[in-house]
């Protein structure tokens, strides 16, 4: 048999029990939102360095956006203060944090983009003095570390539109490889395809891909296959 005062007594007890499990789980939800608002910082901060090395402007400060620890104390006050519209309020300034920071990532990181983009075409102006000529048809082949399609789209782009003929650019990392092959209507006009040019050096690099006669592109897993994905195409063109 159990007396009033002992069933009291369990239920203060169990009541007890629930509130400091909630309290637990908010606590450890806005510990977890303060890991990721912390972890975007620094990437947002490290893109910043990055745009600015590029000659961009710099972002707006993020230090406002930092969780001190204070602020998770108030919090677990107000949880033991049982005052959930405050709880609620903290929990999604938090969540909004996260997504501010989240979306100036991905702004930030196509700035960086575009800026990249903008130098490689600016540095390509210095790669049209190896472009060399086999049978009247100019080209160019050469290959990038760690570039990926755009910069390589840029850099054909600004070699095209002065030195019109076939660009051919790899860009290697361990155990991948990136082409694009890109010919101009003249030398489309002299029977030349990138289509057929990539099928000659996708072997090689053990790629795959493919395109139309102005332009093709894809990988491959053999970066060591490089040479001779260049050998293949100079031997179509002639030499």
């Amino acid at each position: 048999i159990t007396s009033e005062g002992s069933l009291g007594a369990g239920v203060r007890r169990i009541e007890a029990i629930a509130g400091q499990a909630a309290k637990i789980a908010v606590i450890y939800k806005a510990k977890a939102l303060r890991d990721q608002v912390e972890k975007y910082i620094a990437r947002y901060r490290e893109l910043q360095m990055v745009k600015e090395q590029l000659g961009g402007g710099r972002f707006l400060e993020t230090g406002i956006f930092e969780v001190e620890f204070t602020e998770l104390d108030r919090l677990g006050k107000c949880v033991d203060n049982h005052d959930p519209v405050s709880v609620n309020k903290f929990l999604e300034h938090l969540t909004g944090r996260v997504d501010w920071l989240e979306e100036r990532i991905a702004k930030a990181e196509k700035e960086i983009a575009a800026l990249r983009v903008k130098q490689l075409a600016r540095e390509a102006a210095g790669f049209v003095q190896e472009v060399q000529e086999i049978k009247g048809i100019k080209f160019l082949i050469k290959e990038f570390k760690a570039y990926d399609l755009p910069a390589l789209r840029a850099i054909s782009d600004e070699v095209q539109r002065t030195q019109p003929g076939v660009v051919v650019l790899f860009s290697s990392t361990p155990g991948k490889v990136l082409y694009l092959v890109t010919v101009s209507p003249q030398a489309i006009a002299a029977g030349l395809s990138a289509k057929k040019l990539a099928a000659e050096l996708m072997p090689p690099i053990e790629g795959k891909g493919g395109g139309r006669d102005d332009k093709a592109e894809g990988g491959g897993k053999e970066p060591a296959g490089i040479p001779a994905a260049t050998a293949a195409v100079i031997k179509v063109l002639g030499g």
